[in-house]
């Protein structure tokens, strides 16, 4: 949708996403562009309080590099007749928005026109089918699941490291039994605050202990959308002419997922597709195809940008933990494998007992370590040695993955960094065990994204400033000269530590160096802008 981030003294964004997206890939816009019709998961509530499911309209730009890579885009707009409606309905409305059209398009794969089993396309679907015909990859073809194996999603703050994509289609390959993985999400910006920086040790622990921990079981609970590869269709046998299995888009994954707004009243539901979706599409998962296992691949890397005040996070993990909570309830219906004490069920039951008690038993260890440094007698040594071996099991993983040699050689520099993250991850001690869940319990009925995404309802396309235009007024104020500019974008180059810049970079970068792209009435010379 036309909507662009509050401006901000760190980030100030006067493009919105559509106008980011037609400068970097090339294409040209305008408001006389066709629209098209489509469902949508919003609603609109009348004076009477009766809710009625509305529906969206939507723009498409597609095309082809030189290179032969293709390229789609589908822009939000709204309904004509309301101006303030700029088409956002949230990110489980995107995410319907693929699904329905593959469950429609394979539902219909060996059916007539004429049945009454037919699922019409709507007119989003049939301009998204022509114009992916006119590249070279229709939908309908029987030899889709040939084409077309894998699906990834990655969020736009979200930057891959470079052999991700090949780690994560190799497990796909070589595992056919997996529906679907993710990688370890690390925190890129962990040096803008002592916010970011309390949050490293978390991310590690969420990943590469409680991930890592659901892999053995094959049920990650939670998927997360920054950096996911789903697989579409189960692997078949060469000899057989059967039609292939659609796992991701199938009926009973997909007529849960895409439910309306208006039929989403329990605060418990709400929990679910409001603030937790990618943890309700993993559940959906897991319940219909629990033959099948979601995985964790270590070797996939990717960085993203997590919240540097704490507003901000204090919003982000509202939503987070109660979205969690409530998951959990939810897959204790599901059936995860395992026996007694040896199952997920069990691991989940611990794991909400344990959400619901972390304020009282920080409060518990507080008091464990005080009566033991005041009163050396009222603490046994046994129970000491418990708790500082549990401490210890969680501290040598990332000792050892992130190589701190605390050697006689380190440097004074080395030392004071290490220091200072060390006390950021004290700091988050508190955070994260009393602050956040007490904030998020009392803000159960809460389903709001908060600060977490701040936006200005009143940005248009007619209103936004282009990056070229960003660029000349930053040169006109006595910007940063060109050597600076050459030596920021070397910094934010892929050969820089291993790393892609953010997806909107990658794609510059890659259309710009790589395939000699060619805008309207420009040279086709690599490097040019």
């Amino acid at each position: 949708g036309n909507k662009t981030g509050a401006n901000s003294d760190k980030a100030p964004n006067y493009a919105t996403t559509p106008v980011i997206l037609s400068d970097l890939l090339g294409y040209d816009k305008s408001d006389l562009d066709p629209v098209y019709n489509c469902d949508s998961t919003g609603y609109e509530t009348a004076d009477n309080g009766e809710k009625t499911p509305i529906g969206n309209r939507a723009k498409i730009y597609h095309g082809t590099t030189e290179e032969g890579l293709n390229f789609m885009v589908i822009e939000k707009c709204g309904r004509a007749f309301n101006a303030d409606d700029v088409g956002n309905r949230g990110k489980r409305d995107s995410q319907i928005l693929l699904l329905q059209l593959l469950n429609r398009v394979m539902h219909n794969h060996t059916l007539d026109k004429h049945r009454t089993d037919y699922r019409d396309l709507n007119e989003l679907e049939i301009a998204i089918e022509g114009a992916l015909r006119g590249m070279d990859f229709p939908l309908t073809s029987n030899n889709m699941s040939d084409q077309v194996k894998y699906l990834m999603a990655v969020d736009a703050d979200t930057r891959l490291s470079k052999d991700s994509i090949t780690q994560m289609v190799y497990s796909m390959e070589t595992k056919p039994k997996t529906l679907a993985l993710c990688g370890e999400t690390k925190v890129d910006n962990k040096d803008d605050s002592w916010v970011t920086k309390m949050q490293v040790f978390e991310y590690y622990t969420n990943h590469g202990l409680k991930k890592a921990f659901e892999s053995v079981f094959g049920t990650v609970t939670c998927l997360p959308g920054c950096f996911t590869v789903y697989r579409l269709f189960d692997a078949r046998d060469a000899n057989t002419s059967q039609p292939p299995v659609t796992l991701f888009a199938c009926d009973y994954v997909y007529d849960r997922y895409a439910r309306n707004d208006a039929v989403i009243e329990t605060l418990h539901e709400k929990n679910l597709y409001k603030l937790g979706e990618d943890r309700m599409l993993t559940t959906l998962m897991l319940q219909k195809w629990s033959r099948m296992n979601l995985k964790y691949v270590p070797e996939a890397h990717c960085y993203t940008i997590v919240p540097d005040e704490f507003m901000v996070l204090l919003s982000q993990r509202r939503r987070w933990i109660n979205s969690t909570f409530h998951n959990m309830l939810y897959l204790l219906s599901v059936n995860l494998g395992g026996i007694c004490c040896f199952s997920m069920k069990f691991i989940l039951v611990l794991d909400m007992i344990g959400t619901l008690i972390l304020p009282s038993s920080l409060l518990y260890l507080g008091m464990i370590l005080y009566d033991s440094i005041m009163d050396h007698n009222s603490v046994s040594t046994y129970t000491l040695l418990v708790l500082g071996f549990s401490v210890f099991v969680q501290l040598i993983g990332p000792l050892l993955r992130f190589k701190i040699k605390l050697t006689v050689m380190c440097s004074l520099l080395s030392c004071t960094s290490h220091f200072l993250s060390n006390i950021s991850d004290l700091i988050g001690v508190p955070v994260f065990y009393f602050v956040l869940p007490l904030y998020s319990f009392w803000n159960l009925d809460d389903f709001s994204w908060g600060t977490t995404r701040v936006t200005t309802e009143n940005a248009s396309t007619n209103e936004a400033i282009t990056a070229d235009a960003l660029d000349e007024e930053q040169g006109s104020g006595g910007a940063a000269s060109e050597e600076d500019k050459a030596e920021k974008s070397d910094e934010a180059s892929f050969a820089d530590d291993g790393r892609a810049t953010n997806f909107a970079g990658a794609l510059e970068e890659y259309f710009l160096k790589n395939l000699s792209w060619k805008k309207k009435g420009q040279s086709s010379v690599a490097g040019e802008p």
